[in-house]
């Protein structure tokens, strides 16, 4: 008997679920995923006339559907939809495998003369039922095993193929009659116990397969972090995850089959990070952190296709933006650009000011919400910085200090500025006989049972700094700062006397006096600002001493490129509407008024986008009928045009893009040099 609960049973629950799916509600995910498993499976079956191939194409075809239900304007239109999809999953297998379904003559497959314990072989049966349906007018099999697998009724089936009731109900008399009654009922009973939704297996492994789970994947991603011969890298990307903006819909895990089931063996993860394009602030979708299990070798041959998923979804999931930084390569040739290089600054510490600093409180890994709110009053219109908070807590726990002040003098009010600083390395002691220091005895330090077995030091000397406070322990060429802090010892190495600063915030002036106070205390002879954005407050300071020294790089070595997409240019341009409209009216243009047409020539299609500039302002029209005689026409290059990352005239003649009309006069002053920089922190 034909039972359990039709797919469309319910069409106002199945319209909710589709659009709380499309708004991101895992749940209605879920429930889409097992209302269609069997549906999926048996009108695959009905195509390919093979069960483990069908459930193949079945599985692909609903992680296509999880992952492309944004692109569903209609929910009316979602059972159409994903029948498409099956049909199209099907057809690539079957090209794929040079399959051709055999259609025997009926007579040849059913012997009334077998004994039933010969048919109950499964195999055999198997078999036998594959024939069976395989000899069915391609009409027939449809009905059928619809019918059969998914415990659809004759409506239902009619409202997945589109068909009349009428038709389908002659369709499965005529198929019923045609299968000969105890095969019929032979061919009933396979398709049902070989549905997906037998168990959970089927739902669970598509649910998996079209984005990782936070609570069932996290462990496994972690374990391929602590995986990796890196130091301190399972921590520091397991706390990104764990403490972070991590957008869990659109990152993508790369699985291998084992067993009859999945492992998880990489991971590309996806930031909903908030990005500053002046005083805007646009949606960019920041990549980091992929991890691969170290016995699967190269990279790219088994996190490509994780990519270019994650890629994809970016658009569903409403982003305006993607920037991501190292593999410049990879993301090239998968419709990103460049953007800018990662700026190392190096400056002596004698050239920072010396004078009395505020109270400090040292902070080691949480970013307070007085933090985030002190670090975006600093950085509000410096383009390419992103808005806190991203992470929770710092995203290398241990490696950086965070040194807060409160100008008020009110320690328990929130903060008005930090900087983050780090040594080469340090670690922690309990607190030894501090006579024995005071009397310059190194071995009061080298026979601690805390000290570390890696700090080997010959014939070392300890010299007092601060009597009860502060001594240096030197071993040509190491030489090691010695601090009490109430109970504890904190020792830094120092070996190339360079201090690492990883963020400022607040009032430049008391940064830059700050860092020269850690710098001295930790002897350090040179501060290394790592990222610190051109236009930045400390940057311009900066930039009027002697001794400083830009680069392209980063204080891990790396000439690092940042690569961008645009994802959404109408929703940018909408976005940056307000802007482009100050800096037209306050250019020697203000009078100008007129239309503006951007043309991005991206790898999947071509978007046009117009802007109008009027006497109350700036409209963004996504569906132009007509493109404006002043336009910009290029690629993804455009990108670095909306960002600033060198001056317009520059951008336009080394990428190619095409500027008409009056767009040659306007484009400097409506995208000027913003020369981004993304913190340390963002990604």
């Amino acid at each position: 008997m034909h039972t359990g609960s039709p797919p469309f049973a319910a069409t106002d629950a199945l319209k909710s679920d589709i659009q709380a799916a499309q708004a991101g509600e895992p749940e209605a995910t879920r429930n889409l995923v097992l209302r269609f498993q069997d549906v999926a499976a048996g009108y695959a079956f009905s195509l390919l006339g093979d069960y483990h191939l069908a459930e193949d194409a079945a599985q692909e075809s609903l992680v296509a559907m999880v992952r492309s239900l944004g692109q569903l304007r209609e929910p009316a239109a979602f059972v159409g939809w994903l029948r498409t999809i099956v049909f199209k999953h099907c057809d690539r297998i079957r090209r794929r495998r040079h399959l051709e379904l055999v259609f025997p003559e009926a007579e040849s497959l059913i012997d009334d003369r077998e004994t039933p314990d010969e048919a109950r072989a499964v195999d055999e049966i198997g078999t036998r039922v594959r024939h069976a349906v395989a000899a069915l007018p391609a009409a027939q099999r449809e009905a059928v095993t619809l019918y059969y697998m998914s415990d659809m009724s004759g409506p239902d089936v009619a409202a997945f193929l589109g068909l009349p009731v009428t038709t389908i109900k002659k369709r499965l008399h005529d198929a019923r009659s045609a299968l000969k009654r105890r095969t019929e009922k032979m061919t009933e009973d396979f398709l049902h116990e070989h549905r997906p939704s037998r168990d959970d297996a089927f739902s669970e492994r598509v649910l998996r397969l079209a984005a990782p789970n936070r609570t069932k994947d996290g462990e496994a991603i972690y374990s391929l972090f602590e995986a990796e011969d890196h130091p301190s890298r399972s921590e520091w990307r397991a706390g990104r995850l764990s403490d972070s903006h991590a957008d869990w819909r659109v990152s993508r895990a790369a699985f291998v089959r084992e067993n009859g089931a999945e492992r998880l063996v990489g991971a590309v993860n996806a930031y909903d990070l908030t990005l500053r394009i002046g005083s805007a602030d646009v949606r960019a979708c920041g990549f980091n952190g992929d991890v691969l299990d170290p016995d699967l070798g190269n990279r790219d041959d088994v996190l490509a296709s994780a990519y270019r998923d994650a890629a994809r979804a970016m658009r569903e999931a409403g982003y305006d933006m993607a920037v991501t930084f190292d593999d410049e390569a990879f993301w090239l040739d998968n419709g990103f650009a460049l953007g800018w290089r990662a700026l190392e600054w190096r400056v002596a510490t004698s050239d920072l000011p010396s004078r009395p600093t505020p109270h400090l409180e040292r902070v080691e890994a949480a970013h307070r919400d007085d933090l985030a709110a002190a670090f975006n009053d600093s950085h509000a219109t410096l383009t390419g910085t992103v808005r806190r908070p991203t992470y929770r807590r710092n995203k290398h726990p241990g490696l950086f200090i965070a040194h807060a002040w409160n100008g008020q003098g009110d320690k328990g009010g929130p903060a008005d500025g930090y900087v983050s600083v780090s040594p080469d390395r340090r670690f922690t002691l309990p607190i030894v006989d501090v006579s024995r220091l005071d009397a310059g005895d190194p071995d009061a330090l080298l026979e601690a049972p805390d000290w570390p077995h890696d700090v080997q030091l010959a014939d070392p000397m300890l010299d007092v700094l601060d009597a009860g406070r502060r001594w240096r322990l030197r071993s040509d060429p190491t030489r090691l700062v010695v601090i009490r802090l109430g109970n504890d010892l904190e020792c830094v190495i120092a070996s190339d006397a360079t201090l690492w600063v990883d963020e400022v915030a607040g009032e430049a002036e008391t940064c830059l006096a700050v860092i020269r106070a850690i710098a001295d205390a930790w002897e350090c002879d040179e501060v290394l600002f790592d990222r610190l954005h051109y236009k930045s407050q400390v940057g311009k300071k900066l930039r009027q001493m002697g001794s400083c020294r830009l680069a392209t790089g980063t204080r891990l070595g790396k000439a690092r490129w940042y690569v961008v997409r645009i994802v959404d240019l109408a929703s940018v341009l909408g976005k940056l509407g307000p802007i482009l409209h100050a800096r037209l009216t306050a250019s020697a243009l203000a009078e100008w008024r007129g239309s503006l047409t951007v043309v991005l020539l991206d790898q999947a299609a071509t978007e046009r986008v117009t802007i109008d500039f009027g006497d109350e302002g700036v409209t963004v029209d996504d569906a132009p009928t007509v493109q404006s005689d002043h336009a910009i026409v290029g690629d993804q290059a455009i990108a670095q045009l909306l960002l600033g990352c060198e001056t317009a005239d520059e951008i336009v003649a080394v990428n190619g893009i095409d500027v008409r009309g009056d767009a040659r006069r306007l484009l400097s002053i409506l995208f000027p040099a913003q020369y981004p920089q993304m913190e340390n922190q963002a990604l």
